[in-house]
């Protein structure tokens, strides 16, 4: 049946984060739920990751920090980065790695962003700022999996 949508937990857990008060760090929601999209409808990938790289292309940014991005910023590009900041960390501690820092994430009552760079830590991610080559590499390999 064409249109039917594969949801596995994190896509339940992004569109959860997204809509609800565990939305305090966009990048958190909306990297997520851009992850999500490409591993849950890998037919997708290519074309969402396409469309990803060309919004980091037309900007001026050489960097994204996450902390920093905040709703009516007009940042496009911040959809781009975040999704390349969850392939980061898929990349450097794993699918396992994510699903222990959303539950975490979603424990937790405190969303400071102190706690949560506590839990990164803990899962073996402590660098959330990407640069503009490095968000282009992991877009670029993201599709290759």
């Amino acid at each position: 049946m064409r249109g039917k949508v594969k949801c596995g937990c994190l896509c339940v857990i992004s569109f959860l984060i997204s809509r609800s008060k565990y939305n305090i760090w966009r990048w958190i929601g909306d990297g997520l739920a851009e992850y999500e999209s490409i591993r849950a409808l890998p037919e997708i990938c290519e074309e969402k990751v396409n469309i990803r790289l060309k919004d980091i292309l037309n900007d001026t940014l050489q960097g994204f920090n996450p902390w920093k991005w905040e709703e009516g910023t007009g940042e496009i590009s911040g959809y781009a980065y975040s999704l390349a900041i969850f392939l980061k960390m898929e990349k450097e501690v794993g699918s396992r790695g994510i699903n222990r820092f959303l539950k975490e994430y979603l424990e937790s009552e405190d969303f400071s962003r102190k706690r949560i760079e506590k839990i990164l830590k803990s899962v073996g991610f402590e660098n959330v700022y990407i640069s503009r080559d490095e968000a282009l590499k992991y877009l670029k390999e993201s599709c290759e999996m």
